[in-house]
This record gives structure tokens, C-alpha cells and sequence, in this order.
């Protein structure tokens, strides 16, 4: 079920906490700019793609560096990873990488 505009509740509301905070919203820039740098491709569409899938997995990478429950056995342990796993990483990551992209 799609959640404001996005593919459902949790890809936006990890967005948006992403993106209000002004470390985390600095981290992705640089996350995103370093992809499309390294990204190659024989075309504009392949780079794209490329760049979007390491943003992508850095994306969940980092978000479950940063998950305090990720070593835990516990209700909150499964309802964060659950919550997570439910998150399009690819949505954000395209999503990133139109603006980045669009000021190359």
C-alpha cells in the first residue's frame, strides 16, 4: 500500500527522518555524490542504475549499523527489523540520486 507518494509507510517515514535531520541528510548527499562518482556504465541509464544499487545498500547498511536492537533478542528487536526489511532502499536511493545526478 502506497504512503504518500512512496511505496508504503516505512520507505517514507525512513526518508523523511533521513532527510530532516541535518547529519543524516549531509551523510546521504556525500553517500550519493561518492556513488555517482565511482558509478560507470556504458550509458547515462547504466551509471544510474550502478550508483542507485551501492546507495541502496549503503542506505541499509548504515541504518542497521545504527539499529540499537540489532543484537538483541527481544518484541522491539523484531518489530524494528521487521519495520526495515519492509523499507524500499531502492525507491530512496533513485530517489537520491535524481537530484545528485541532475547537478552533474
Amino acid at each position: 500500500m502506497s504512503y504518500n507518494g512512496w511505496t508504503n509507510y516505512e520507505t517514507w517515514a525512513v526518508n523523511l527522518w533521513l532527510e530532516n535531520e541535518v547529519a543524516s541528510y549531509d551523510e546521504l548527499r556525500d553517500l550519493a555524490n561518492r556513488a555517482w562518482s565511482n558509478a560507470s556504465g556504458d550509458s547515462i541509464e547504466d551509471r544510474k542504475k550502478v550508483a542507485a544499487y551501492d546507495i541502496a545498500d549503503s542506505i541499509k547498511n548504515w541504518l542497521g549499523e545504527l539499529n540499537p536492537f540489532a543484537d538483541k533478542a527481544s518484541l522491539w528487536s523484531d518489530l524494528l527489523s521487521s519495520a526495515l526489511s519492509e523499507v524500499d532502499y531502492d525507491e530512496i536511493a533513485t530517489n537520491l540520486l535524481a537530484e545528485v545526478a541532475s547537478d552533474d
